[in-house]
């Protein structure tokens, strides 16, 4: 691997032919993102299309969190706002955009 831009770049020794090829390579990674160190630090890297859904985050610790207390009432609700959440979630990535695309605007003045 090679760290030394801001990109990483993976290789291959020897490199595979496509003789030889098996297929995809699949890379699991966790991307490490900067520490909230003040209050003005943001979640995301400070992306502001992904902040509503800190919200999910909260739900998912105080879940895991009542659980190890043995609080299973509250670890249950808990549960199930976080599934509500991934759920919303889930619409809002398969939504389309709402436009009509037969519409045709007028140019200019009447």
């Amino acid at each position: 691997m090679d760290r030394s831009s801001q990109s990483i770049y993976l290789g291959f020794y020897p490199a595979p032919s496509v003789a030889n090829s098996t297929g995809p390579v699949i890379v699991y990674y966790v991307q490490q993102t900067q520490d909230l160190t003040s209050d003005q630090s943001q979640l995301f890297n400070n992306n502001p299309l992904l902040q509503p859904y800190a919200s999910a985050l909260a739900y998912y610790v105080a879940y895991r969190g009542f659980l190890t207390v043995e609080e299973t009432d509250l670890a249950q609700a808990y549960l199930s706002y976080w599934i509500n959440f991934l759920a919303m979630m889930r619409q809002g990535v398969t939504k389309q955009p709402d436009f009509n695309p037969g519409f045709v605007g007028q140019h200019g003045s009447p």
